[in-house]
């Protein structure tokens, strides 16, 4: 596991308010029933309800969304992450739609709107499938192109007399991905096969790889905002690494790059917040020459258009870190004592499930359980002089190293 040390921030991370979410969502249904397509009882009116319900502070999750208790949502903060994603991608597409209106768009909305409620329990991906296309769609949207759905190529976007072909797929395995991209390459090398001594027209990939880097789609955690984009991007390198292993490269003239993407709700623990990250990897054609390089610098401006923040984002509240942690006389520290053992040992943890309970702690009756995964964040924040320290005194350890998880659970004070 490599060791990397996540400083604590001293403020929230800045987002939009439930108000903000509705508002968007009810202007996402407006503009698609101004089309002509009915959105009634479908699932972007439960996730409408859904956020009506958390402004009004009704909390009527059970009674939105039937039929989906399981382990996927075993807690009211499981569903907030689900429909986050959901909601922040349908927010995404509005952005673009607002700008521009791609050509053929209303058949694309359609399927969408028709798609079950959580990717995570959608067994028939084509409504998925669409979506991500109007999530790609809407970079070039919101950078002023041109954009035509209704083309073999699943986007056509122009600018200033440049077109890209864009090819969106979307995989459920690392087995699908090379077969996918060797399928996106060959569709896009018809459509670029056209002779000009001034080429203008160039080809994209773009890949979600959501479902390859964290199976059944679902969430991800992280100690701090920047752990979670680490743990993400971590995926798409690491995904990018076995495309190019497996013999898949971009040598064809005027196909730009292939774009990994990742989109999932993850669950920050300092501060507690919950969030959506759409993560990029671009991997750039290195045969990249003349008209080409030209075309790939005005695409820059397309592929971080995310960079641009929302103003209607709350400014972070800073917050105060509690002072110390008392672990009161009777306390009851209870370890498992192989992982505890292994640990002073060599300071490396050996693989666990992230779930596993590494130490109860028993305070005035109350139980309060600590994980693998927790642990494992707090290794790389200890200095050589604490492990030593730890390593020579075992009793020391178990009440310090308790006391550190407890603060790094918790580390603020009135929160």
């Amino acid at each position: 596991m490599a060791e990397r040390s996540y400083p604590i921030p001293n403020q929230e991370i800045p987002g939009l308010n439930y108000e903000d979410h509705l508002d968007d969502l009810k202007e996402f249904i407006l503009l698609v029933e101004s089309l002509g397509i009915k959105v009634s009882g479908t699932r972007i009116a439960r996730y409408q309800s859904y956020y009506e319900s958390l402004v009004e502070g009704s909390h009527d999750e059970d009674r939105i969304f039937q039929g989906i208790s399981g382990k996927k949502f075993n807690n009211p903060q499981d569903l907030e992450l689900y429909v986050l994603r959901e909601a922040h991608e349908i927010m995404w597409i509005l952005k673009g739609l607002k700008k521009h209106l791609p050509k053929d768009v209303e058949k694309k909305l359609i399927e969408v709107v028709g798609g079950r409620d959580f990717a995570a329990l959608d067994q028939d991906s084509s409504s998925r499938n669409t979506q991500f296309e109007l999530r790609i769609a809407s970079y070039f949207c919101q950078a002023g192109y041109s954009v035509d759905m209704s083309n073999r190529t699943d986007i056509v976007a122009t600018h200033d007399r440049t077109t890209y072909f864009v090819e969106c797929k979307r995989v459920t395995s690392s087995g699908a991905l090379n077969k996918r991209l060797k399928e996106a390459k060959k569709q896009l090398k018809a459509r670029l096969a056209r002779f000009t001594l001034v080429p203008r027209e160039f080809g994209v990939i773009a890949i979600d790889v959501t479902k390859v880097a964290f199976k059944f789609n679902g969430l991800t955690l992280g100690l701090t905002a920047d752990h979670t984009k680490d743990v993400i991007q971590d995926q798409l390198k690491k995904i990018d690494a076995e495309v190019i292993k497996s013999g898949f490269a971009l040598r064809q003239k005027n196909l730009l790059l292939t774009w990994l993407q990742i989109h999932i709700p993850a669950l920050v623990l300092n501060p507690n917040q919950c969030i959506t990250r759409f993560s990029s990897y671009f991997a750039v054609n290195e045969k990249l020459h003349g008209r080409s390089v030209e075309a790939f610098k005005k695409l820059q401006q397309v592929l971080h258009i995310g960079a641009v923040r929302d103003e209607r984002e709350i400014p972070p509240k800073i917050l105060n870190f509690r002072k110390e942690v008392i672990l009161p006389e009777g306390t009851l520290l209870g370890w498992d004592e192989k992982v505890f053992r292994d640990m002073l040992e060599s300071w490396n943890l050996e693989p666990q499930e992230p779930e596993h309970t590494v130490l109860d702690i028993v305070i005035d009756g109350a139980k309060t359980e600590f994980s693998f995964f927790e642990l494992s964040l707090l290794l790389p924040n200890l200095s050589e002089e604490d492990r030593l320290k730890y390593s020579n005194d075992h009793n020391l350890a178990r009440a310090e190293l308790a006391t550190r998880l407890i603060y790094q659970r918790s580390p603020y004070e009135n929160v």
